[in-house]
């Protein structure tokens, strides 16, 4: 079976509102399930006035990529953006780490922007429906390349972020990982504190939930994840164990 492996990066500090994200960078995998090996690989970065006018140093600082190299290399955004279009129609499914929550609404809304029809490809998320041992805490994909093994040499570049991703998948049934992205999702919130103030508690409780895997929403400026249904009681006593409150939105 051929899944497409995506990763986009983005304008930076877009993170938090995904229907301003704009894509710089692309990185596209078709990925044979059966035989665990890229089969096709692309990586593309878009660049125009729009782009151009948001560029932050800290793009330069997380990926590498210089101003000079953006100009250089970037092609128009619609066009990398179709191809991203072109190859869902020739996937099974598309995987992205965190697609739930960032990569599928990014692309939504640059399709939207473009004029461009997203194929109904159905997705799945490795942050999510990948069974994970409970010793494997993180869903961090920097710290899940080398909990299986490898280190990703390219971190934060898509194209390597996506291979990295599909490597890991590649150790687990992917039988089981579509079961398990058919099943219901619970979004948990961590009550934590303030880190300053009278009752604040100098960042520990931010620090606890970020560890077990809870992403700060910087719209509702709390921290949030999404679990499957059946992994709500089991998140909510690791986190009464670290001293964390979790409760469903």
């Amino acid at each position: 079976m051929l899944i497409l492996g995506l990763d986009f990066e983005t304008t930076f500090g877009d993170v938090v509102d995904t229907t301003k994200a704009l894509v710089i960078e692309t990185g596209l995998v078709l990925w044979d399930t059966d035989a665990k090996i890229p089969v096709f690989f692309t990586g593309r970065i878009a660049w125009d006035e729009a782009r151009e006018a948001r560029y932050d140093h800290r793009i330069t600082d997380l990926t590498g990529l210089s101003l000079e190299h953006l100009r250089t290399y970037g092609l128009k955004p619609r066009v990398v953006l179709q191809e991203v279009c072109d190859l869902m129609k020739e996937a099974k499914y598309v995987v992205a780490h965190n697609g739930n929550g960032f990569d599928r609404p990014v692309l939504e809304a640059e399709a939207a922007r473009h004029g461009l029809a997203i194929p109904p490809t159905p997705w799945l998320d490795t942050s999510i429906d990948v069974p994970y041992p409970k010793k494997i805490e993180t869903r961090k994909l920097d710290f899940l390349a080398p909990a299986h093994g490898f280190l990703n040499p390219f971190a934060h570049r898509a194209l390597f972020d996506v291979l990295s991703m599909l490597k890991v998948l590649g150790q687990y049934d992917i039988a089981e990982v579509i079961e398990r992205s058919a099943a219901p999702k619970v979004q948990l919130r961590a009550l934590t504190k303030k880190p300053f103030g009278p009752e604040g508690d100098n960042g520990a409780s931010n620090t606890v939930a970020k560890s077990l895997g809870f992403r700060f929403d910087g719209i509702k400026k709390w921290w949030v994840k999404t679990v499957l249904g059946f992994e709500v009681e089991q998140t909510v006593m690791l986190a009464a164990e670290k001293g964390l409150v979790v409760k469903a939105v």
